[in-house]
């Protein structure tokens, strides 16, 4: 006899017995609706503790986030943590499904816990850890879509909006973006309107879901005049590769601030000294006439942008020749550099509270590295 949750499948569409990725999306999405009843949870899980005769095969890949769903589905039930994973590649693999899927703070907070003291020396699990132990509890949650290139996230009585430009992993640099918005966007009261380039070229041939760059810069336009954000201001953010895009885009359309957390500000520095292929490939896009070139700088000063805030490691030689390219280049860039020498520095800029500080505008003297 198939289980009940397999029956209630089969009742809205899907056949007798759903692919492990059908399936894996219905639990996801079960777990994360609060609302979802105590019987039904069980009933998941005693459906995925026991598949029945002909099921799909699971894989190793399948059978490492089915154990991530039965330690969320027990976290759920009874409040117990068990941890689902065996090795460090697992946990990697299982806490960003969390992070996609079903990103519940609290399961989350005692996933990374537990894989902090399984692996001490894996700094980016302490990295976010310190980053989900100081957001608030009750800081709203929010759901990415990962299938489309554009989402829109709102906060309520919001006075500023971020244009968030995701890195070339359609995340936010180290972290997810139900991450970003749970310690940034929402504490310091901002809606969150993200977008991913899924064409990889930094933004210059636009945003795919809305054209080529002159659509994507009119799209852009029609949703900074939206009424729903005609009183907030509006912040660009750029991470990674996104900050490119942040640059020249709000010199482009007049915004007056720009956050980058790390990230390109110049494509020659990028095919000089960058080892990502994304840079001969868009400078050879632009050579043949497929792609306008865009200097961030130019468009920063010609577009009156009054205000980047540019956060960086101090010890990661590329991007400080963008941070430096940028202060040599403009006079509204203030730099904050880290004693740090990782690409990724979000977990920095939110403990010390600059990033959420310079969401709201407020006053910030640089950050120079110690002498």
């Amino acid at each position: 006899m198939p289980g009940r949750v397999f029956a209630q499948m089969r009742a809205m569409g899907h056949d007798r017995h759903p692919s492990t990725e059908v399936l894996r999306e219905h639990a996801f999405g079960l777990i994360w609706d609060k609302s979802t009843a105590q019987q039904a949870l069980q009933d998941l899980r005693d459906d995925l503790s026991a598949p029945q005769p002909g099921d799909p095969p699971r894989t190793a890949a399948d059978q490492i986030s089915f154990r991530l769903l039965l330690s969320l589905l027990d976290w759920r039930i009874s409040g117990v943590f068990i941890q689902p994973f065996k090795s460090l590649l697992e946990a990697r693999m299982q806490f960003w499904d969390t992070e996609f899927f079903c990103p519940l703070t609290d399961y989350q907070t005692a996933f990374l816990k537990a894989t902090h003291q399984a692996f001490p020396n894996a700094k980016n699990f302490a990295n976010v850890l310190n980053i989900f132990e100081a957001i608030p509890q009750n800081s709203p949650l929010m759901l990415e879509d990962r299938t489309n290139d554009f989402q829109i996230v709102m906060t309520p009585d919001a006075k500023t909006t971020i244009f968030a430009f995701s890195d070339l992993r359609n995340n936010c640099l180290g972290i997810g973006w139900p991450t970003f918005y749970r310690a940034a966007a929402a504490p310091a009261g901002a809606n969150l309107v993200i977008f991913k380039d899924l064409n990889r070229q930094l933004y210059c041939g636009g945003i795919r879901n809305f054209g080529d760059k002159s659509k994507t810069l009119a799209a852009l336009r029609t949703l900074m005049a939206d009424p729903a954000f005609s009183n907030t201001e509006i912040v660009f953010l750029g991470a990674s590769g996104g900050t490119f895009g942040a640059l020249f885009l709000a010199g482009t359309l007049g915004v007056k601030r720009v956050i980058g957390l790390s990230g390109p500000s110049c494509l020659e520095l990028g095919v000089l000294n960058e080892d990502k292929g994304i840079y001969n490939r868009i400078m050879e896009l632009v050579d043949a006439g497929a792609l306008e070139y865009e200097d961030p700088t130019v468009r920063l000063n010609e577009g009156g942008v009054n205000r980047v805030d540019y956060f960086v490691a101090g010890f990661h030689e590329f991007d400080m020749q963008n941070a430096h390219n940028l202060l040599e280049k403009t006079q509204c860039t203030t730099a904050h550099i880290y004693p740090h020498s990782e690409h990724s520095i979000t977990h920095l800029c939110l403990e010390d509270g600059r990033l959420i500080a310079a969401i709201r505008g407020e006053s910030l003297e640089p950050l120079a590295l110690p002498h």
